[in-house]
């Protein structure tokens, strides 16, 4: 039957040509639970298990020994195997958290680099920026985006993946080869993404402050623009009366 069903996940994929998303968040939470609960209940020895552990710590009943040595040995690779399958589960849904803030991060860096009224303020310190903040409707997304996160992030999807590879001399052919390929190119694709998106950010604060080098720390770029944008909007009512 698990076979089957991964044979079905394998032939979505393929239809939607991305790496395993049909899987709901819900269903990926309980899933990762269900996996963490049964780790744990994997290192909870039983009666029969404490009573070999006491043999083999006494140093008699071999035959008792070498039964136990076959036990963890079944143990540890059920352990392996669970380990792999929750990889499985969690790894895509990492791999679209950096993809889409590395769209945030690109779509503001597009709207702020078409904001007339952003050059101005930067260049001229013009105070005319009513309309600023609504120039730039992808910016309270890309604000909290920390590309050190999203380099971390991806470190640990690598290391998970590679653990995943090392397993797969034990693994069966289906669906840990799709899925190792899979998710190869996705980690190979979200790095090149992120790369994109820093080159971009780097660009965008280049142009705004005329291109001097060093002007302005990159990593505060989008807080500012924020800060500047939520202020404008808040006063926008004061200064149109006033005016």
């Amino acid at each position: 039957m698990a076979q089957t069903w991964c044979q079905r996940r394998i032939r979505k994929q393929k239809k939607k040509n991305t790496m395993y998303t049909d899987m709901s968040g819900d269903e990926s939470i309980l899933t990762s639970k269900f996996v963490d609960k049964l780790l744990v209940l994997l290192a909870i020895p039983s009666a029969l298990e404490k009573k070999a552990i006491e043999s083999i710590l006494q140093g008699t009943h071999h035959s008792t020994c070498r039964d136990a040595e076959r036990a963890v040995a079944v143990v540890l690779a059920l352990a392996e195997l669970i380990k792999c399958w929750q990889i499985y589960w969690q790894l895509p849904i990492s791999l679209q958290e950096v993809r889409t803030k590395c769209t945030w991060t690109q779509d503001t860096c597009d709207e702020v680099i078409k904001s007339t009224d952003l050059f101005q303020a930067v260049r001229l310190q013009a105070p005319n920026l009513l309309r600023f903040g609504n120039s730039l409707p992808h910016l309270p997304n890309a604000v909290d985006v920390s590309h050190d996160d999203l380099h971390t992030i991806l470190a640990a999807q690598q290391a998970k993946l590679d653990c995943v590879v090392a397993q797969l001399p034990t693994l069966s052919k289906h669906p840990w080869t799709t899925f190792v390929a899979s998710a190869a190119l996705e980690l190979s694709n979200c790095k090149a993404d992120l790369e994109r998106a820093g080159d971009l950010v780097e660009d965008t604060v280049s142009q705004c402050f005329g291109g001097r080098s060093g002007a302005f720390p990159t990593s505060k770029l989008f807080t500012v623009l924020h800060r500047l944008s939520t202020t404008l909007a808040n006063s926008a009512p004061t200064e149109r009366s006033s005016g």
